[in-house]
Formats: C-alpha cells, sequence, structure tokens
C-alpha cells in the first residue's frame, strides 16, 4: 500500500529541472492525478537540496544536467537533506553509466525524458510506496 495512503494523505512530489517549460511539463502530469501533491520546484541542484530540506518531498523528480550543481552531484546531498525522500532521475540521457552513477548516488529509478505521462505516474506510485 502506498505510503501516503496509510497516513491519509497525499504523495508529496517536488520537481527538479533547469527547463521552466519541462517543470511546467511534469506538473501538469500530476496536478489531477488522483493521490499527488506538487510541494515544488527547483531550476539546479542547488535549489533541488534546498527544497528537499525545506518541504521534505515523498519523492522528487531529478535532472541530471543542470547549471550551478548537476543532479548526480545533487542527489547524495538531496538523500542527507531529506532521507525519506525517493529521488527518480528524468534525464534526456540514455547512458548506461550515468544510469549507473544515478543509482548508485541513491536514485531509485531512472527514467528517459521521453518516457510516457503513465510511466511517470507509475514511477512516482511505486516510489512512494517504498
Amino acid at each position: 500500500m502506498d505510503r501516503s495512503a496509510s497516513e491519509g494523505r497525499k504523495c508529496r512530489l517536488g520537481i527538479c529541472d533547469d527547463v521552466s517549460a519541462f517543470r511546467q511539463l511534469v506538473s501538469a502530469i500530476f496536478r489531477w492525478e488522483p493521490g499527488f501533491e506538487l510541494v515544488g520546484e527547483a531550476a539546479d541542484g542547488f535549489e533541488a537540496i534546498e527544497l528537499a530540506r525545506r518541504v521534505q518531498p515523498d519523492v522528487m523528480f531529478l535532472d541530471i544536467a543542470m547549471p550551478i550543481m548537476d543532479g548526480i552531484e545533487a542527489l547524495p546531498k538531496i538523500r542527507v537533506a531529506s532521507p525519506s525522500t525517493r529521488v527518480i532521475v528524468l534525464t534526456a540521457f540514455a547512458s548506461s553509466s550515468i544510469r549507473s552513477r544515478a543509482l548508485a548516488a541513491g536514485a531509485v529509478e531512472y527514467l528517459e525524458k521521453g518516457a510516457t505521462p503513465a510511466i511517470m505516474i507509475d514511477a512516482a506510485r511505486r516510489a512512494c510506496a517504498g
């Protein structure tokens, strides 16, 4: 069972991507999806760490290639700032070495930006369920 449902609340999502239009697209996918609440956005790895520390989202979608601090560098710091946050990497890179690095750094899933909304929703539900 979804941990948010068992606690009587929605799964709280954060989105980190340097492209505003992509953040808006991901937000639109989840805005009306039952069981989810968008709790914040970030435009780079540093902002993602601060978002994680401040709002403690259940799940964070995290891009890899960003200015100031990339997602791979930010990921372990996000996990320290909010240990219960489960990070899903959502990136344009289809590299198996980057995928391995992201998973080793603490990501629970690695999705390419071409993933369908259904795939993204399913990944978020699995991450919320723990």
